[in-house]
């Protein structure tokens, strides 16, 4: 059976979200500033579940398509995180560290 998310109800985002997410997984290059003022550049990609980022949250900073329309700059509380989307910077923080998503 094939699923096209085209064919999924608007309202039904988490499912369409989650077939997003099952077939074209983005990966972030990050940087992150703990509590203790150290800094630490991750070269290794770092996957949205390694950062922690639920399934509807990566939508938020996956790179837009050609066929998206830009999105606002954004804030978001989930999960004791902040998350934070705007044309410079892109950042989930939380309470014990900070991370900057790096982009273009």
């Amino acid at each position: 059976m094939i699923i096209y998310i085209q064919q999924l109800p608007a309202w039904h985002m988490d499912a369409r979200t989650t077939l997003f997410l099952l077939f074209r997984c983005p990966c972030f290059q990050v940087i992150e500033f703990h509590a203790n003022g150290t800094a630490v550049e991750q070269y290794k990609p770092r996957t949205p579940q390694q950062l922690g980022l639920h399934p509807r949250d990566v939508v938020l900073f996956a790179p837009l398509s050609r066929l998206a329309a830009p999105q606002r700059a954004t804030i978001v509380v989930h999960d004791g995180k902040i998350l934070v989307k705007t044309e410079i910077v892109k950042a989930i923080i939380t309470a014990d560290k900070a991370i900057l998503i790096k982009g273009r």
